[in-house]
């Protein structure tokens, strides 16, 4: 069976899906909407698209593309509120294994008025960054509590 449109969410197949959802079954009409882009033959897309999508596929298909579309408008929300800590969230950025999404997190969550905290240890101790005591390249030390020496 040859393969029509690999990814039904890039372009082409947005294209083909929102039509499908909006009530378009023609085949005909469907393989207009495929661009040149795709290396299907037109009559391989139009076969595939008789008769392929039942009810609970289009209601899935058209519930993923909400989602989406819900978590682009979030996205765009937070970079807005963010928006006044860009220079930070840069110099965060900056940081390797610290990303856009984690440095809005440690912003969100530490605010930038590190006066919150006493210093950089108290501030790597709320992180969870900071080694206790008896912790050491992650490894606990047994207490010998008779004595209080770590064995």
């Amino acid at each position: 069976m040859d393969i029509a449109i690999s990814n039904v969410f890039g372009v082409a197949g947005r294209k083909v899906l929102m039509a499908i959802i909006e009530g378009e079954k023609d085949p005909e009409v469907l393989t207009k909407l495929v661009d040149t882009n795709v290396k299907a033959k037109k009559e391989v897309i139009r076969k595939s698209l008789n008769h392929t999508l039942d009810e609970i596929n289009l209601y899935m298909y058209s519930q993923l593309l909400y989602l989406e579309h819900l978590a682009q408008e979030l996205e765009k929300k937070i970079n807005d509120m963010m928006a006044p800590y860009d220079k930070f969230i840069k110099k965060l950025d900056e940081i390797p294994g610290i990303d856009k999404i984690t440095a809005q997190i440690i912003i969100a969550e530490a605010t930038t008025d590190m006066e919150n905290f006493k210093d950089a240890k108290a501030f790597a101790a709320w992180a969870g960054v900071a080694s206790g005591n008896h912790e050491s390249a992650s490894k606990k030390k047994e207490q010998n509590v008779a004595r209080g020496i770590p064995l």
